[in-house]
């Protein structure tokens, strides 16, 4: 795990969710150990070790002290997540033992030929690219041709047992990041207006916020201040949270603005039940297909007409509501894990000389 995971059921982010859910559902759980920062209390039932990273220590310095804790471990194979730099490093650091890059987001920009010539050499140090939806595995094909064969896509998943519809409340979800990219200062002004004309209805908002995210929060608290009564606000909540609030919603709201790897909250809300407003940014409508109701952009009028189409629309709302749960099926953990399973067998069997 690179640096700012947080491999704990408190903290976690959704790329440390994804990397438990593939362990725990691994028909090598037993043999698998996640390497990280350390963290107050880990995911239980879980082989977690923690590689201290002090707050002067960049990623590049930390991935040298990951590789000499992996070399005392010697594994099969490395999966690392997300960073291609931290890739590169510990697969020098260790040329024998291959390194999976296992790819969640494509924000980066690689518009400009030395971008993508020194990302092709960091990426080019992994034995496999494992992309998480259709759409990065693409958008990384046709940035770097030349790695097409070393591209996989492996979906990502949920425990769907454990993502649950509930008795539907007037209730509006968000979970997410407090980041401008999530689309939250158009939804909030959204909100307001929505929460305004129906007073009857609440809304609850999950926000994954740091320091650096101050200035986003006071935006946001700035344009509900009118019908913040109305506004279960809630800061680095845990996942049973989360899980708890998605099921009561009727409606879960995705305004992403940024291009989603995949939009793992789209799937909790489609297995918890909720009927999905999203952007469909990125990957967001691969995970969704018909189970969601579209925005055509993300502004505060579009978010509140689309929502407010289903206030009035009881029979619709219940219509999507039914079409997320059998959407969920279709992304279990049980199902992508083995794949994933499959992608490092076959890497370690290419490693040993094998087909």
């Amino acid at each position: 795990m690179p640096r700012n995971m947080s491999f704990s059921p408190a903290t976690a982010t959704s790329i440390d969710l994804c990397v438990r859910d593939l362990a725990q559902f691994s028909r090598y759980r037993d043999q698998v150990e996640v390497l990280g920062e350390p963290v107050a209390d880990p995911f239980p039932d879980m082989r977690f070790h923690s590689v201290a990273r002090p707050a002067s220590m960049g990623q590049f310095r930390y991935a040298r002290r990951l590789a000499a804790a992996l070399r005392q471990r010697a594994p099969d194979v490395i999966v690392v997540e997300q960073h291609p730099g931290s890739a590169a490093i510990i697969s020098r650091c260790l040329p024998d033992i291959p390194v999976v890059l296992h790819r969640h987001g494509m924000t980066q920009d690689y518009s400009k030929p030395w971008q993508r010539w020194r990302y092709g050499r960091l990426y080019g140090r992994a034995a496999r690219i494992v992309c998480v939806s259709e759409s990065l595995g693409r958008y990384v094909r046709a940035t770097f041709p030349a790695l097409a064969e070393r591209i996989a896509v492996v979906p990502n998943g949920i425990d769907t047992t454990l993502w649950q519809p509930a008795p539907k409340e007037k209730l509006i979800a968000f979970a997410g990041r407090a980041v401008s990219e999530k689309g939250v200062i158009e939804m909030s002004g959204a909100l307001r207006d929505l929460l305004a004309r129906h007073p009857d209805w609440r809304a609850a908002l999950l926000l994954a916020a740091a320091k650096r995210d101050a200035p986003v929060l006071a935006g946001m608290k700035a344009a509900l201040a009118p019908v913040m009564s109305a506004i279960d606000w809630h800061e680095n909540a845990p996942l049973d949270q989360v899980s708890d609030v998605f099921g009561r919603a009727s409606i879960v709201l995705v305004p992403s603005i940024v291009r989603e790897g995949f939009g793992r909250t789209a799937l909790e809300a489609h297995a918890a039940g909720a009927a999905l407003v999203s952007s469909g940014a990125g990957a967001l409508r691969e995970v969704s297909g018909d189970a969601a109701l579209y925005l055509d952009t993300v502004s505060e009028a579009a978010i509140a007409r689309a929502t407010e189409s289903l206030i009035a629309a009881p029979d619709e709302l219940a219509r999507l509501q039914a079409l997320s749960v059998a959407r969920a099926q279709m992304h279990d953990i049980r199902t992508c894990a083995a794949r994933f399973d499959a992608v490092c067998e076959s890497v370690v069997a290419t490693q040993l000389g094998g087909p």
